[in-house]
């Protein structure tokens, strides 16, 4: 009996793009792994707000979280999920490089986690339903669990290395990681959507009448 494509994990390395795909699920989930954990730490140390204030900014952070991810929830076709995805990453960037300009106003503070939590908010649960619209149906199985399964090691392995980073050369480099981290798994994703449309295209062209 033929053995069906992407059955197995490692078949995930045969389908194309797929393997691209996770780098981007990785990078994006380990991104918002190290926001949650240090972002307020990083208020904290480097705008002089209180312990009890940097907790009030975790509060907004996970408010815009829960709130962005309610209003996708209620209109999930009214935008298309490159979009949702793509603006996810651009507003977290922005918010992130924001995050480095030195304003000790506990309202900008505020401010920039609800932007922050927004921005992140999206990303990981639209890309998985990003994938039965890249992905062949047969080739689902194989990278949803590519995604889970890649996702939990390297998030672990960026969570360890940004704690190792923050005591050896500064917590600042935290914030650069999350933002590498960011602009990769954008950058993947949009080579991704890109590859999957012209390839939509081409079928519609040479589709015989």
């Amino acid at each position: 009996e033929e053995k069906e494509s992407g059955s197995n994990l490692q078949d995930i390395f045969k389908i194309p793009f797929a393997a691209l795909f996770v780098l981007t699920f990785i990078c994006m989930g380990a991104s918002n792994s190290v926001i949650s954990c240090w972002l307020t730490t990083i208020m904290v140390e480097q705008r002089s707000i209180t312990a009890a204030q940097g907790a009030t900014a975790a509060a907004f952070y996970f408010g815009g979280m829960t709130v962005v991810r309610v209003l996708f929830g209620l209109m999930p076709d009214k935008i298309k999920t490159k979009h949702i995805i793509m603006c996810g990453v651009v507003l977290s960037l922005i918010s992130n490089i924001l995050l480095f300009v030195r304003v000790n106003d506990i309202a900008f503070v505020y401010f920039l986690a609800t932007i922050i939590g927004m921005g992140i908010s999206p990303l990981v649960p639209f890309l998985h339903h990003s994938i039965r619209e890249l992905f062949d149906e047969k080739n689902i199985g194989v990278i949803v669990s590519g995604c889970n399964s890649l996702s939990l090691v390297g998030g672990a392995i960026v969570s360890a290395f940004a704690s190792v980073a923050a005591k050896l050369i500064g917590i600042n480099n935290v914030q650069i990681l999350w933002i590498i981290l960011l602009a990769i798994g954008g950058i993947c994703y949009m080579r991704i959507v890109i590859a999957k449309e012209k390839e939509k295209n081409i079928k519609i062209v040479i589709k015989p009448f």
